[in-house]
């Protein structure tokens, strides 16, 4: 699985500060409900990806290609 983020594109209408709040609080609690409940997925996928990532030999610090 590729994992690849695309920007969202949505025309979001002109809102008034209560409901710009409103909509804040209620994102901001489904990031919350969504964190909690795939807490423990999340930091394993991450910390799956660290281990294989520190497996890799680590590249030479220099470019053989480039001419002194």
């Amino acid at each position: 699985m590729t994992h690849r983020t695309r920007p969202i594109r949505i025309a979001l209408p002109p809102l008034s500060d209560q409901a710009a709040l409103d909509l804040l609080e209620f994102l901001h609690n489904t990031v919350e409900c969504f964190e909690s409940r795939y807490f423990d997925q999340i930091q394993r996928y991450y910390f799956e990806r660290s281990e294989h990532q520190m497996s890799q030999p680590d590249p030479p610090p220099w470019d053989d290609d480039v001419p002194f």
